[in-house]
């Protein structure tokens, strides 16, 4: 869930910093705890993103409620196209409430959330550093700077709130300091005592658009080729217009590259449709069509295309 900018990162979020030798934390420690931070905390709040939708960014706002330790509910407000959307997840099991046809459609987990995320993993192939503190929705926070070990890699700049460790706003950069994505709380409660479970239950009419593996019905295609620290961490099926499509994604723990993949059935390839910060390459082959997005150059897409096999 991220927020287009086009001013420099310092004009986005002004930074209060502290001397960073007065902060008793280092980097890697607060976002080995912000990975775990929504087992150990509920909260409320108010959320100012940017989705990418339609091939273009918009702004939205949302209310996020997260009950400890695995249930969070998003609800949508602006823009008009995505106001009354539904994102519950619960543990393992993820739905979209879609209210122009007041039905609830069951989705893998690592397509609910459009959020910037940045795991234990990504310290292997980000150099991290505190730079102070911030203030975000009022309270005080970490201010952390990573950068990627790869060059042609988008920066990382993240807020994690001091006393809790959840993460409260990021901003993706280019290498000329520009922001393109980001995410912040505009206002949040911790612990709030009035979280009731039922807000997290999905009632009425409910799509399953999750395939099972052994449902996928064709030999699925692996690239032999991917960027330094990159690994494949699950594959799932989709049912889209009827159609069962193969989702494998790939992460270096703060970005994620997803290969889809499906019969071609004579379909003439889609047009691409490039964001600011993703790239799609798509390509047919043998009755196939595939797909393939990253936060990475096309060139380097291009290299995994030519590689799956």
């Amino acid at each position: 869930m991220i927020r287009k900018v086009t001013r420099t990162a310092a004009a986005a979020f002004p930074i209060l910093l502290v001397p960073v030798v007065l902060l008793a934390a280092s980097a890697q420690d607060v976002l080995r705890q912000a990975e775990t931070a929504d087992k150990y905390v509920s909260y409320r709040g108010l959320k100012t993103v940017n989705v990418y939708f339609g091939g273009r960014h918009a702004d939205a706002t949302l209310k996020v409620l997260h009950l400890k330790p695995d249930k969070t509910r998003a609800e949508y407000f602006s823009p008009i196209l995505l106001a009354g959307i539904i994102v519950i997840e619960d543990g393992g099991s993820c739905w979209k409430y879609h209210p122009g046809g007041r039905f609830w459609e069951e989705m893998p987990c690592a397509q609910a959330s459009a959020d910037v995320d940045f795991g234990r993993e990504a310290l292997a192939n980000y150099d991290v550093r505190l730079l102070g503190t911030d203030l975000i929705a009022g309270r005080s926070s970490y201010v952390i700077y990573a950068v990627p070990k790869r060059t042609d890699e988008s920066a990382r700049r993240i807020w994690v709130d001091k006393e809790h460790y959840l993460i409260v706003a990021t901003q993706v950069e280019t290498s000329l300091g520009t922001v393109v994505n980001s995410s912040r709380y505009t206002a949040i409660d911790f612990n709030p005592h009035d979280v009731s479970p039922s807000a997290f239950k999905v009632s009425g009419k409910v799509v399953k658009c999750a395939a099972k593996p052994k449902e996928i019905g064709f030999r699925l295609l692996k690239p032999c080729y991917l960027p330094k620290g990159y690994k494949c961490v699950g594959v799932t099926g989709l049912r889209i217009n009827n159609r069962i499509c193969a989702h494998t994604q790939f992460t270096n723990g703060a970005n994620a590259i997803s290969l889809f993949q499906r019969p071609s059935d004579g379909d003439s390839p889609p047009v691409p449709t490039n964001s600011k910060i993703t790239n799609v390459y798509v390509w047919t082959r043998d009755g196939m069509l595939f797909t393939l997005m990253g936060d990475i150059p096309r060139a380097e897409l291009k290299k995994i295309a030519d590689s799956t096999k």
